[in-house]
């Protein structure tokens, strides 16, 4: 899979590129919402994973780009803040929201999830 990995923590970013790089998958990230969103724009991903608050641009506002040229794009929002608005607004974007801090497995358990869900529409990567 192709992931595109949009999070403002160094550490953080590093630590979920390299438990999704360990399983086989091709990982593209950063740490800054604009420059992720051009990459978003710049190759077909299998799977985006945005941190909520990213510098420049929200994660709910480049999932809701996305979604608007793409809507079954596979997308998890990540935060440390996952209150009843973060959730509806995620609901309302068909995107998985988990919460930090979670560990390697909740993370495989949310992208099974995405990729049951959504495993259904035709197109499985999504190109902008």
């Amino acid at each position: 899979m192709r992931i595109l990995i949009i999070e403002d923590d160094e550490t953080f970013c590093q630590f979920l590129s390299e438990i999704l790089q360990n399983k086989g998958n091709e990982v593209v990230s950063s740490m800054d919402g604009v420059d992720g969103y051009e990459k978003a724009w710049a190759y077909p991903y299998d799977l985006f994973i945005f941190d909520v608050r990213t510098p420049g641009l929200l994660g709910t506002e480049i999932a809701e780009a996305l979604k608007q040229k793409n809507p079954g794009a596979k997308v998890i929002l990540i935060s440390a803040f996952a209150d009843d608005t973060l959730r509806q607004a995620a609901e309302k974007l068909h995107a998985q929201l988990l919460s930090k801090p979670f560990s390697a497995d909740d993370l495989f358990r949310v992208i099974d999830r995405v990729r049951s869900e959504q495993g259904k529409n035709s197109k499985a990567s999504s190109r902008l």
